[in-house]
C-alpha cells in the first residue's frame, strides 16, 4: 500500500511504532510530506525516524485505521 491507495480509501496517516520500547503515535501524511508514491512500510526509514522516547531507529508504519469507516458500514 502506497500514501496515495491509503488516501484513496479514505485514511489519514499512519501510526508509528517503536519495536524497542513500544511507544507509538498518529502522523497525518500531510506532515509527513512524503511523494505520495511512498509505500507506508517504507515511510520510517524515507523520514530516517527516531523514537522520540528511546532513541531507537526500529520504528514501524502501519496504517491509521482507528477513524476509517467502511463505506455503507453501519447503514441498512
Amino acid at each position: 500500500m502506497t500514501i496515495e491507495n491509503a488516501i484513496e480509501l479514505g485514511l489519514a496517516g499512519v501510526i508509528l511504532y517503536c519495536r524497542k520500547c513500544h511507544r507509538e503515535g498518529a502522523v497525518s501524511f500531510d506532515a509527513l510530506a512524503l511523494p505520495r508514491a511512498t509505500p507506508v512500510p517504507e515511510i520510517a526509514r524515507a523520514r530516517r525516524l527516531v523514537c522520540s522516547g528511546c532513541g531507537g531507529r526500529s520504528v514501524a508504519s502501519l496504517p491509521d485505521w482507528a477513524a476509517y469507516t467502511a463505506p455503507g458500514a453501519g447503514q441498512e
